[in-house]
């Protein structure tokens, strides 16, 4: 009887001694499994690693469109309207991205501040995503927006971008909470309350996540001078001109201006370039001009011969003009002189 006793006691301690440790491990490996989802990656690696750029702070500032200057990683908003094209507005729908982004990202604070206990982040969950842009090719700068590009210091151009692709989503939850020492999210406790309420806020509207952009000098707007270069443009960018009284040379290429199919052909060239100063300043001395020939070929001719001589000077100014505009487009000629008041 003893002997089954024995043999009874040391097989329940063997099925103890079993099925405790598996027992008592359930609890731990349950709650790894639930804690999984604390690893969250931030918002700007995911970004990063898709090609978009993190928007600040979620600043809906940043539009398609718009062109910003980047002055040592603070973005000035330059021109807020810059291109006459629409906007296109499609479903984002890579599933990595997507996935995260409604599942959780870790965002750092406005002030990064960081205490003892480990930095304070916010974890946001976002909607689907839209996808926001407008066609590159669709990218030509409007009269208005060279005129106030016009204004900025020709050095300051290459740090200049053009926003043509926008991603927006709404927030569909914010908390807050500490990284812990393995890097994964940890909520607040109580005694900071007040801190996580403030934190649980909803976006009623779609806020801009990330953004994908174009320099100015990509878009053609060079240091010299404002406006893409046209490809059908026969002189592409314009370096050099010169121009007589019968001709006018446009970097290498030189253009008879005598006969009306001539000067039409060449103003509606210069159209096509973008060099609508210059066009303008064209037909101006070439009108001027036709009354210094019609004054010359007819000795009085129609017009009194003051007005022959002030035609020719005119004549010369326009010509001028048109050459300043052609060359340096941002500038143009310099101010004409007032004439001097009488004392």
């Amino acid at each position: 009887m003893s002997h089954w006793l024995t043999a009874s006691c040391a097989s329940l301690f063997a099925v103890v001694t079993l099925t405790s440790p598996a027992t008592a491990w359930a609890g731990p490996k349950h709650d790894r499994s639930s804690s999984a989802h604390t690893h969250m990656p931030a918002l700007q690696e995911l970004l990063d690693k898709a090609g978009w750029t993190a928007t600040p702070e979620l600043s809906g500032v940043f539009q398609v469109g718009r062109v910003f200057q980047n002055q040592g990683g603070t973005h000035t908003l330059m021109v807020r309207s810059c291109f006459d094209a629409p906007t296109g507005t499609d479903t984002y729908t890579s599933t990595e991205m997507v996935s995260n982004l409604q599942a959780g990202v870790k965002v750092k604070f406005g002030m990064g501040s960081v205490q003892a206990s480990g930095e304070l982040v916010k974890k946001m969950s976002f909607s689907t995503p839209s996808h926001h842009t407008i066609e590159r090719l669709a990218m030509l700068p409007t009269p208005e927006c060279e005129a106030l590009l016009a204004k900025v210091p020709q050095d300051q151009l290459a740090h200049m971008y053009a926003v043509q692709e926008v991603l927006t989503a709404e927030i569909s939850e914010q908390t807050c909470g500490r990284l812990d020492a393995e890097g994964r999210f940890v909520g607040l406790g109580k005694a900071e309350v007040e801190l996580a309420r403030s934190c649980m806020i909803e976006s009623l509207e779609p806020v801009a996540v990330g953004y994908r952009v174009v320099s100015l000098a990509d878009l053609g707007i060079s240091e010299r001078g404002l406006g893409p270069v046209n490809p059908d443009c026969p002189w592409g960018q314009i370096t050099h001109a010169h121009s007589t009284m019968t001709s006018l040379t446009i970097n290498t290429q030189t253009h008879d201006v005598r006969g009306r199919d001539q000067r039409v052909a060449l103003v509606n060239q210069l159209h096509l370039c973008g060099a609508h100063e210059a066009a303008a300043s064209f037909d101006a001395w070439r009108q001027s001009r036709r009354v210094v020939n019609i004054t010359g070929a007819t000795l009085v001719g129609f017009y009194p011969f003051g007005i022959g001589i002030l035609a020719a000077g005119k004549a010369h100014k326009h010509r001028m003009e048109m050459e300043a505009w052609l060359t340096n487009p941002s500038v143009g000629p310099p101010p004409s002189r007032g004439k001097r008041k009488r004392r």
